[in-house]
């Protein structure tokens, strides 16, 4: 699981500055965009974050990509399963760390074991003459999968409230702190705004 930056709109406040000024025909000041950007997001102005893109190619389980998917303001481009050979994609498997230590192991031995099986499966289903399409039937949701993801700063910042609560499953709220840590150096006066009370 990983995430990595891969573009950002460059002048994210000057950019935002810019769109926000249009409304009252006002003049930028040369040096204040950051503080006028945190004035508006205290202000909860927060479509003005919607002038300001950032995506990130992303590493998870086909099981998490489902759950980003859900984000309607989030848009996606998926490595194909009918395109690419998945027989020696890597797998991830859940940490279970509210589990015993004994029982742990003992679980993630079997979902290992069971991942590993239909890997196989899959692989003998190619050299059977099965099309990828096809072959991917059998493949776990714990299989690994890369995408870009892009969204604006509204729609990051609505991800990442939702995401990074405690009550998020565990491999998704990591893409999320990974997130925002490359968003608050990126993007500090919107996000420091955002997260001001958990910084304090």
């Amino acid at each position: 699981m990983s995430v990595k930056l891969i573009r950002i709109t460059p002048d994210y406040a000057k950019v935002i500055e810019y769109a926000s000024r249009q409304s009252t025909h006002s003049k930028c000041r040369e040096g204040e965009s950051e503080d006028f950007v945190r004035r508006i997001v205290k202000r909860k102005h927060l479509s003005l974050g919607r002038f300001v893109n950032v995506e990130f190619e992303v590493t998870s389980s086909r099981c998490s990509l489902q759950q980003w998917v859900r984000h309607k303001f989030l848009e996606f481009c998926v490595q194909s399963q009918r395109y690419t050979n998945q027989k020696d994609n890597k797998f991830v498997l859940p940490e279970l760390d509210y589990i015993n230590e004994e029982n742990r192991k003992i679980i993630l031995q079997k979902m290992r074991a069971e991942v590993l099986r239909s890997k196989e499966v899959y692989a003998e289903l190619l050299e059977l003459g099965v099309k990828k399409e096809d072959a991917r039937y059998c493949l776990p949701e714990a299989i690994q999968t890369q995408f870009s993801v892009i969204s604006n700063l509204q729609g990051w910042t609505n991800f990442l409230l939702l995401r990074l609560d405690k009550h998020a499953q565990a491999e998704i709220r990591k893409s999320a702190e990974e997130i925002k840590v490359i968003l608050l150096k990126e993007c500090p006066a919107w996000f420091e705004e955002i997260f001001r009370e958990e910084l304090l």
